[in-house]
């Protein structure tokens, strides 16, 4: 709060001073300083305030400071001005300098170097002490990096016997303003018609830059010039320089003010004393510059020192270099000595002589260091991994050296240390692991029956938005319809049918028009519904008004069907769920943070959320009891519900819902999350095929009977050994919200494995064609083909969630930070500057304040390292830069309708249901007559409540389905222990539980997964970059060959046929010269005679050894090199591709399969 009213009488004066210089519109950096005009803070000259700044902080109080690790709060007793420092006017850019007259000598010293000519008139101010004032001037900015401060002695001493001199104030100096305090005199004051708000700054006259101009040798005083014996080198641009040398030239540098300071004093008298016992005069000469000066004060504390007090000549270094000191013998900020004087500065002792004194030394000479030679020393001490404490000792030794200044040398390490040890290996995998997570798809052709299947993408197509957003409201749509009447039984529990879904991307990512598309239907029969509960109160009401005193009371209507919640608190949907009897609803909110909202998510009360309590046990189908006050009309009781969820929600809602990682009441572990891909925008004229397909599949899924789903045999074994696989990865991450998520995974696969099968006997009544040759498909058996789907759903679900907790949420993890900037970078095509990406990742400044570093500086080293790993450019245009991200765009709309490619690239399958499906051979009904199955009764009796007319029921064997051997032999399983060849020369499988085998989701980062494969060159429209599912429906499997047995199959309209490994070699036998016909009906043997065959020959055995399980580790070593296999697969591809089709047709499904199962296999 502000505190005007307790200012004291200097504090109002200074802030009255203060707006003075605010109406100049001059943007000068002031430093505030105590009462005996020394600077408030430790590094106070890389903390300049504004006008505006100290005012803002005089008025609250003081300013905030650090000192010593803490900040303090301290009220300013004055301030001066940063000299040094850039100043632009007019759009050119000067820098300010001052002109200290510090005597009446000094007014001599100035007419004897201006040649007569007195200073031009400018800015002024004074203590009024005698002879002293204080001019400013304006240097232009070619000339920053040639001069220096100087310091002129005049040779004569003031009133206070001290001696007076010229002072030309450069860098990191600061000259104290009016109307600051004054120890002395009381108050600074502007010189008369010379205040800040009176005149202009003048530029500085040439006579005054040629005086501070860096020299190429010194010009110190007689009393503290470094003497050279005779021995060394007379260019002084190779002489040498011992420690001592350096410390009489630190010493020089050191600016007067800090005489006054009794820290910066005592701490230069430490340092000379490290150095060499002979400094004592040096200080006590050096000190009798300030006013608090008393003779033999300096002798006695140089007694005290010890030899290893702490303090050395890098601290000496430091104060120097932060007062302007520069390498006296370079001719410029750029030079370096000559290799003849690296020479010989290595290979000679020194030998030094001041005064009358000689000090000889078998130390090497410390060889001022270049910036170029001061990054390849440091980096070279950073890069041995020393202890901190040796590698602090040898940097400070290393910055003593150095020409640059020491807050830049120790700029310079934090680079280097950030560039050498912020990004790890294990960042950079995690991030390529991100990466191919975020570019994972949900290939509907793998997961859907293929008339909904191109349904869905046909409709994406047209409304330009990601099938994956269709599919995240058709979900838990599918589930609601079947309510409480049918369950999955897994023995230990039941599975209800309920799903939370949720969308997580921007406003304008086609969120709505997915709901809008797939709710339309639904919510036309609630409007029907809503229609007949009115009609039907009314005629209520209307019977009790015509009711006669002794007539019985009439039936009330039954309650109005809830198909569909939109906007509704969670009180009044549990009211109206304890009136669906066995019927299933679904909560559709278009941003589900509005849902979260009248759940208190946002309320910063730490007491219990009764609304997120009952929500949260809605999800595994758990009812409530209800009881108020009226306990005759406001109680009730819920017994089950069946409330499925869909909705989307922002990445910054989404952090705003979840602001606790941990997840402690597991909302955010109970939903199914979707990124889906955002495409450019465009109009894509025609209609949605669904609108027509939804209506008649939901009609059919309301009419179903109730009954109790199993999982088959084979279904059953998989599903314990994936429990297993699930639970033991869930334990290893070290996320708990991953660790939550993946725990309900389990369930969440067996409700989406329902949903499927239930879609699936859908398309399987109104497309199946009658066959006495086929057994049926039992609805009420769950069968292996449709789990291994909803695992492939599984996997997607599960890459999402990963990059979700990196994208949304506020985590720190460089892994994170560098998903973020490249995610954000695919999205502006022109580039982003590291301001721009910096304010929009808030993680990346909170790092850099951990590391020391300035954000902007940091975030362009993310970005080099993002260039480095391949992900992006860095332009520069003068100071600027731009980073754009390189990112292998999505297609400008989602996969063809007939998942075909262009014609350079392979044809997936897109039907995921047996080729030949089953029909009952005694299904009397028509294919089109969308007849539910009966119950397991197979009486038909035990229907849903408010069903309205039901049709006749089809009866179905409960026999499981046979498997078409015929077409096992077609395709490699990628489910097996152990194979052998049968006499036919078909691979024949020994294990029948083999399929308990198959990995799913196998992690060798903790809860993460390899789950994607780069897409083969321009052909990845149609191969999935989520894994495949480890068994393929679209036909009947065989099982995996034993290592030494590797088959590619080779079909043509003919035959088929099946290569063995041993066949791949291009040594030819007697035994192994098998051929195959191509289209013109050539004999062409398999082994290379050009570049093509060989390219045909080397892709084939690369899919044999990927297929060769269950030992492909001993082929690949890790994911990096089956990258790289898989990076020359493409290039291979596509100077073979034809004949590659002609010899097996399905290679890139199952080379995406081979690559994906042995990803998850192999080491990061």
């Amino acid at each position: 709060m502000t505190q005007i009213s307790h200012l004291t009488p200097i504090s109002l004066r200074l802030i009255n001073g203060l707006r003075r210089i605010q109406a100049t519109n001059l943007d000068l950096p002031l430093v505030p300083l105590n009462n005996n005009k020394q600077p408030l803070g430790d590094a106070w000259q890389h903390r300049p305030f504004s006008a505006a700044q100290l005012i803002e902080a005089i008025e609250n109080g003081g300013v905030n400071v650090p000192i010593k690790g803490k900040t303090k709060q301290i009220q300013p007793q004055g301030f001066g001005l940063l000299t040094g420092h850039p100043l632009t006017l007019n759009n050119e850019t000067y820098y300010l300098m001052a002109v200290d007259q510090d005597g009446a000598s000094a007014i001599d010293k100035i007419q004897e170097l201006s040649g007569g000519q007195p200073l031009p008139k400018t800015v002024a101010f004074t203590s009024q002490r005698p002879g002293r004032c204080q001019y400013l001037f304006l240097v232009p900015e070619q000339y920053k990096d040639a001069i220096r401060t100087k310091k002129l002695k005049t040779g004569a001493n003031g009133d206070d016997n001290k001696p007076e001199q010229l002072e030309l104030r450069w860098s990191n100096l600061q000259s104290v303003l009016p109307p600051s305090m004054h120890p002395i005199t009381g108050q600074y004051h502007w010189v008369e018609g010379c205040a800040i708000d009176e005149v202009e700054i003048e530029i500085a006259p040439n006579w005054l830059l040629e005086q501070m101009l860096s020299d190429p040798s010194p010009k110190t005083p007689p009393s503290s010039k470094p003497k050279f014996s005779s021995s060394v080198h007379h260019n002084s641009f190779d002489r040498q320089w011992t420690e001592l040398d350096f410390a009489l030239s630190y010493l020089d540098a050191l600016s007067s003010y800090r005489g006054d300071d009794y820290d910066d004093w005592l701490t230069v008298g430490m340092a000379l004393h490290s150095v060499d016992d002979s400094l004592l005069n040096e200080w006590d000469k050096w000190s009798q510059q300030s006013s608090k000066y008393k003779p033999g004060e300096c002798e006695k504390k140089w007694k005290s020192f010890s030899s290893n007090g702490g303090v050395t000549l890098g601290t000496l270094a430091h104060l120097a270099k932060q007062d302007g000191w520069r390498f006296p013998f370079t001719k410029s900020h750029h030079d370096t000595p000559s290799p003849s004087a690296q020479n010989q500065f290595n290979n000679g002792k020194n030998s030094t002589v001041t005064g009358d004194t000689s000090t000889t030394s078998d130390t090497p000479n410390p060889v001022p260091l270049s910036l170029a030679d001061t990054v390849t020393t440091v980096t070279a001490i950073l890069q041995q991994g020393l202890k901190d404490y040796e590698e602090r000792h040898q940097l400070d030794t290393i910055e003593a050296r150095s020409l640059i200044t020491r807050p830049a040398f120790w700029e310079l390490v934090k680079a280097l240390r950030t560039s050498l040890d912020e990004i790890h290996p294990e960042d950079h995998q995690r991030f390529n692991q991100l990466v191919d997570w975020h570019n994972a798809t949900l290939n509907l052709n793998h997961i859907l029956p293929p008339t909904l299947a191109k349904a869905f993408i046909h409709d994406g197509k047209i409304l330009n938005i990601d099938p994956v957003s269709l599919w995240q409201y058709f979900l838990p749509v599918v589930l609601s319809l079947v309510g409480k009447g049918i369950n999955l039984d897994v023995e230990s529990h039941t599975i209800p049918a309920i799903a939370w879904t949720c969308l997580v991307g921007e406003s304008g990512t086609g969120k709505s028009r997915a709901e809008k598309l797939i709710l339309a239907p639904l919510k036309q029969r609630q409007h029907q519904e809503k229609k007949r509960y009115r009609s039907a109160i009314k005629e209520y009401k209307d019977r009790i008004n015509q009711k006669k005193q002794d007539d019985p009371s009439p039936e009330p209507p039954k309650p109005e069907r809830k198909y569909l919640f939109e906007v509704a608190t969670i009180q009044a949907v549990m009211r109206r769920l304890s009136e669906q009897g066995l019927n299933g609803s679904v909560w559709a909110r278009d941003e589900l943070a509005g849902l979260f909202k009248s759940l208190n998510q946002f309320n910063a009360r730490s007491g219990e959320n009764e609304g997120l309590e009952c929500l949260l046990k809605m999800w595994d189908g758990d009812g409530s009891l209800v009881d108020r006050v009226n306990a005759e009309d406001d109680s009730y009781a819920v017994e089950e519900t069946r409330l499925n969820i869909a909705g989307g929600i922002q990445p910054g809602a989404f952090r705003q819902a979840f602001k606790d990682p941990s997840d402690p009441q597991g909302l955010q572990a109970r939903f199914l999350y979707a990124l889906p891909k955002i495409y450019p925008a465009k109009r894509v004229k025609g209609y949605c095929q669904l609108s027509d397909m939804l209506p008649d599949l939901y009609h059919w899924l309301d009419q179903l009977p109730t009954g109790t789903i199993k999982l088959s045999g084979d279904a059953d074994i998989r599903y314990t050994h994936l429990v297993e696989q699930i639970g033991t990865q869930a334990e290893r991450s070290p996320n708990p919200a991953i660790r939550a998520w993946m725990r309900k995974l389990p369930t969440q696969l067996l409700r989406i494995a329902l949903a499927l099968h239930l879609v699936e006997y859908y398309d399987y009544t109104i497309n199946h064609q009658p066959s006495t040759n086929s057994p049926e498909r039992n609805f009420w058996e769950l069968q292996l083909d449709t789990l291994e789907r909803a695992v492939e759903v599984c996997r997607y679900y599960r890459s999402a969630f990963q990059v979700v907790q990196e994208k949304a949420s506020d985590t720190d993890s460089i892994s994170s930070i560098l998903l973020k900037i490249w995610d954000l970078g695919i999205t502006q095509p022109d580039g982003m500057t590291p301001r721009e990406i910096y304010r929009n990742i808030k993680a990346i400044g909170r790092r850099a304040k951990e590391l020391g570093r300035t954000v902007s500086a940091y975030t362009l080293e993310l970005l080099s390292k993002l260039v480095e790993m391949g992900k992006g450019k860095l332009e520069k245009q003068g100071r600027f830069y731009r980073f754009k991200a390189i990112f292998n765009s999505p297609p400008d709309h989602p996969p063809n309708d007939d998942n075909s490619l262009p014609p350079s690239g392979p044809k997936t399958p897109n039907n995921p249901n047996p080729s030949n499906c089953p029909n009952p051979p005694n299904n009397s009904n028509p294919p089109n007559s969308h007849q539910p199955p009966n119950n397991p009764t197979g009486n038909g009796e035990d229907l849903k409540e408010n069903k309205g007319q039901e049709t006749d029921i089809n009866p179905v064997n409960t026999e499981p389905p046979q498997t078409n051997k015929t077409e096992a032999t077609n395709l490699v399983s990628l489910t097996s222990d152990v194979a052998e060849p049968s006499p036919q020369g078909e691979v024949k499988h020994t294990n029948k539980n083999a399929v308990k085998n198959q990995p799913m989701m196998t992690d060798n980062d903790p809860g993460n997964c390899q789950s994607t494969q780069p897409p083969m060159g321009n052909r990845a429209e149609g191969v999935t970059q989520v894994t495949e599912a480890q068994t393929h429906t679209g036909e009947a499997v065989s099982p995996s060959p034993s290592p030494e047995v590797s088959p590619v199959t080779i079909e043509t309209d003919s035959q088929s046929s099946t290569i063995k490994q041993t066949q791949l070699t291009p040594v030819k036998t007697e035994e192994n010269q098998d051929t195959f016909i191509n289209e013109k009906g050539i004999d062409s043997e398999l082994e290379p005679e050009n570049d093509s065959e060989e390219n045909l020959h080397w892709l084939l055995q690369y899919l044999a050894d990927l297929e060769s399980s269950p030992a492909p580790h001993t082929r690949f070593t890790s994911n990096d090199q089956l990258r790289e296999l898989f990076n020359e697969a493409q290039q291979k591809a596509n100077s073979c591709w034809e004949q590659l089709q002609q010899i097996c047709p399905d290679y890139s499904q199952r080379l995406s399969t081979a690559y994906g199962m042995v990803c998850e296999l192999l080491p990061l």
